[in-house]
């Protein structure tokens, strides 16, 4: 099957899933004290939905083709993945030469009108709740951002920021100390255009994050980190 020439849904991207990524995940190299390569064979349970599974994904994939819907991400991009799309059966097309072909949903949709659970009217002093309001999130992307260049590119409701790791500070004099702030301050790498007009959040700026609120990401180039558009709490 020729995957290139497959047209997606207008909400939806088609992925490659490369093979030597996939590989990478269970085959870890690190160099020893004596200077030498040495390799770890990660190995798990294949039964579907066994713990581990889930600790193991790839976080990268190539765009190959997107909806008439999808804004942010182009053919051509590296897509950066939540990390459950590997974990996925049910959104793969195939595979070629080793490489798993995906779709995948990229656009994130949102709840134009309220969303209410209706009580039951058995029930005494039973009162209607609201579970959606307008504006709230009501199916997120499977893709939280992509590569194009060297250039971050932010899907909504997601924004790019520096990985900051929260732990051991130094003072400017090189005194250590210990770090217990809930809050990350850190620097915006890449927000949509609906996360600007939404939240204000621009690129480039300082932000106050709270780190329960940070989710890290690991690319070959190193690692960043990512929140929801909502959670940034003060620019500066």
């Amino acid at each position: 099957m020729d995957f290139s020439k497959l047209k997606p849904m207008p909400d939806r991207a088609i992925l490659r899933i490369n093979a030597k990524e996939r590989e990478g995940i269970f085959n870890k190299k690190f160099k020893g004290d004596d200077g030498k390569m040495y390799s770890i064979i990660v190995t798990v349970d294949e039964q579907s939905g066994f713990d581990r599974k889930a600790t193991l994904f790839v976080r990268t994939a190539d765009v190959i083709s997107v909806g008439r819907k999808v804004r942010n991400i182009q053919a051509g991009d590296i897509a950066i993945l939540d990390y459950l799309v590997d974990n996925d059966e049910n959104i793969v097309l195939g595979w070629e030469n080793g490489d798993k072909y995906v779709s995948v949903k990229a656009v994130t949709t949102y709840h134009e009108k309220e969303v209410y659970a209706y009580a039951n009217r058995q029930q005494k002093d039973a009162k209607d709740i609201r579970v959606a309001k307008v504006g709230s999130v009501k199916m997120v992307s499977q893709i939280i951002g992509c590569i194009r260049g060297e250039k971050f590119i932010a899907n909504d409701p997601y924004v790019f920021i520096e990985y900051r790791k929260q732990g051991n500070k130094k003072t400017a004099s090189g005194i250590e100390y210990k770090d217990t702030t809930p809050y990350a301050e850190t620097k915006v790498l890449a927000v949509s255009q609906r996360s600007r007009e939404e939240f204000g959040v621009e690129e480039g700026r300082n932000v106050f994050v709270k780190f329960d609120d940070l989710f890290d990401i690991e690319l070959n180039e190193g690692m960043i980190a990512a929140c929801n558009d909502e959670d940034v709490l003060l620019h500066i």
